[in-house]
């Protein structure tokens, strides 16, 4: 006996063999699968023409129709439901006057998604989820407003960076989601990602694009005022390289999607497909490669102006030795380090004359007869690496591993705070750069400390000898030691590890941004690029490189040091090949630094002998 089957989709019902029972068929009017329950309702036979009930056993006068593996609908009967027209019929193939069904073929869509399995129809629901969605087309908006802002501001998207997390957070709160569309016959192949779900892989693309490239100039702009960065577009240490390799993959990330999306848009929402590939495609390369790019320093807009401060220094000579006159110096506390003093000193004046004391620390061993004859020692000095040659640096415990191995050697050690230092990096003002300038450029970029220590030397500690003194010095101590060889006939050497020797250079993109709090930086960055003053250059030279600094690139080195041969000046270039900015001063160039100054202040004191009568 046959049984009923109902389609929720087409909202119509059909008669099933009794074997279709608890199988999955096909519905012959919209092509959709439907499961036949087991316990679906028998039809009664029709009625005969004179009204009694016909047999049970008796069958109809169309042709019998043989049921397939896979059962399927007869029809040869006609039926309708109530509410809806009855189906047209036509004569049966017997020509009995029984009627079938004619059922007209699916739409063309509707053939075309039943044939995919439904992965298809749910892909489709998909993008055009993701395109039409409000919270979407805000967020991409948003995106466009921050990519046009940034080129307006010269790529300083990080100062909104931070904030468009919240905003879109914001927004996906506000924007209620789409109603669910219409739910599907029942599918073999269930639908892998939900709406929902790609939608929220789109957003949190965007979100951790602007969070990663916000925090990552963040962090590039702390090392360059901190002096581990150098160069513009390069990080320092692991944690640089590690933020790099996300970003990267950021990158990356957001442009395959912004593709797809271009690509398979390409039809009624095909608008949407530019503004996915712009806005999070480009969005976040302006975060990674835009004006301020890594290791690039950012400074805050120019604030209210600082009580009391005073403007640049402008001196006719920037190199020009000035007088140092110095007050007594004012001991502070000693303690041992190993085998080696370490004394604190202050001067009531600084340099430049400003009301900033100068600080410096003297490095010896205890084994040096500090009361024995006059001259005797030898004697180095150097200033904390870490400037961004704008602004000074003070002395800490971590400079320690630059100054003992000279110590060690026998050397006196001096190490000489720079004026100008920023308090806190991570929080810097417009009125700080511009005070902590002021002090630095009064100070010669640091030539007027070094002229100080010198007088301090000739006036307080007659145990140095004065023909065997030495400026030395690490990235931006190593540019200081470069200048005052270029600048002081006192120095009689100089050992500079990877230092800047192109200010100019290295400030270049960032003089858009400087010039709004320093309007001097250009002539400044000028006067004290090492670069500039190759002939002045009045003592050996000692110049260490590694070949895979990502700080200092070989090529700045190697400019400087052919500049110098070309007006015949002294100079070593060592170049090692591995080590990076920091690791190869301290493991291979300092070795090799104590024993090149030992043996160029040993030809310089030997005696000469005796001119021919």
């Amino acid at each position: 006996m046959p049984i009923r089957v109902d389609c929720l989709a087409c909202r119509k019902w059909y008669k099933a063999p009794e074997k279709a029972a608890g199988k999955v068929v096909k519905c012959p009017g919209c092509g959709g699968e439907l499961k036949v329950p087991l316990d679906a309702p028998a039809i009664a036979p029709a009625p005969k023409a004179d009204g009694a009930p016909r047999p049970a056993s008796a069958k109809p006068a169309a042709r019998p129709v043989p049921v397939p593996e896979s059962p399927s609908f007869e029809d040869d009967d006609p039926f309708s439901i109530p509410g809806f027209p009855s189906l047209p019929s036509a004569p049966s193939a017997s020509g009995s006057g029984t009627t079938a069904p004619v059922h007209a073929p699916p739409p063309r869509r509707q053939t075309a998604r039943s044939s995919s399995g439904g992965v298809a129809p749910a892909c489709m629901e998909l993008i055009d989820w993701v395109a039409c969605h409000p919270l979407v087309v805000a967020v991409s908006a948003l995106a466009l407003t921050l990519l046009v802002v940034g080129v307006a501001t010269g790529g300083r998207m990080f100062a909104v960076g931070a904030a468009a997390g919240g905003v879109i957070a914001a927004l996906g709160l506000i924007f209620p989601d789409r109603p669910k569309p219409k739910k599907r016959p029942a599918s073999k192949q269930p639908e892998l990602m939900t709406p929902k779900l790609i939608g929220g892989i789109v957003l949190a693309l965007l979100i951790v694009g602007w969070e990663v490239g916000s925090a990552l100039l963040r962090h590039s702009a702390q090392l360059e005022q901190s002096g581990q960065a150098v160069t513009p577009g390069a990080m320092a240490g692991a944690t640089g390289r590690v933020m790099g390799g996300v970003v990267a993959v950021m990158i990356v990330c957001m442009g395959i999607s912004g593709t797809l999306l271009a690509i398979v848009r390409f039809g009624v929402f095909r608008v949407f497909a530019p503004i996915y590939l712009v806005a999070g495609f480009g969005t976040l390369m302006a975060h990674a490669v835009g004006p301020t790019a890594p290791g690039r320093v950012d400074l805050p807009p120019a604030g209210a102006a600082v009580a009391g401060e005073s403007g640049p220094v402008v001196i006719a000579d920037p190199l020009a030795p000035q007088s140092a006159a110095i007050g007594r110096a004012v001991l502070g506390g000693s303690r041992a380090v190993g085998d080696v003093m370490r004394s604190e000193h202050t001067l009531p004046t600084g340099a430049g004359g400003g009301g900033t004391p100068l600080k410096f620390v003297v490095y010896r061993q205890f084994s040096l007869n500090w009361s024995q004859e006059m001259a005797a020692w030898p004697c180095v000095i150097l200033a904390p690496a870490g400037s961004n040659l704008l602004a000074g640096r003070d002395l800490g415990d971590g400079d320690h591993p630059e100054a003992l191995p000279w110590a060690n050697a026998g050397y006196v050690v001096i190490q000489v705070a720079l004026p100008g230092a920023i308090a806190d990096p991570e929080r810097v003002t417009g009125g700080e750069v511009k005070r902590t300038f002021a002090e630095f450029s009064a100070a010669r970029a640091g030539l007027g400390c070094v002229e100080q220590v010198l007088a301090y030397i000739k006036q307080e500690m007659p145990q140095v000898d004065p023909r065997r003194i030495a400026a030395v010095g690490h990235s931006s101590a190593g540019t200081l030691a470069l200048l005052a060889a270029e600048s002081n006939p006192e120095i009689k050497a100089c050992v500079a590890f990877a230092p800047c020797t192109d200010v100019t250079e290295f400030h270049r993109d960032n003089f858009a941004v400087l010039e709004t709090v320093i309007p001097t930086v250009r002539k400044f960055c000028s006067d004290y690029s090492p670069i500039n003053h190759v002939d002045r250059l009045q003592c050996p030279i000692f110049f260490f490189q590694a070949d895979d600094d990502s700080v200092t690139p070989v090529a700045g080195a190697v400019r400087f040091v052919d500049a110098a041969k070309e007006k015949q000046k002294l100079i070593e270039l060592v170049r090692v090949p591995t080590g990076e900015h920091y690791e190869s001063m301290i493991d291979q160039g300092i070795p090799r630094a104590i024993r090149w100054l030992d043996a160029t202040f040993a030809r310089a004191t030997a005696p000469r002998p005796a001119a021919a009568e």
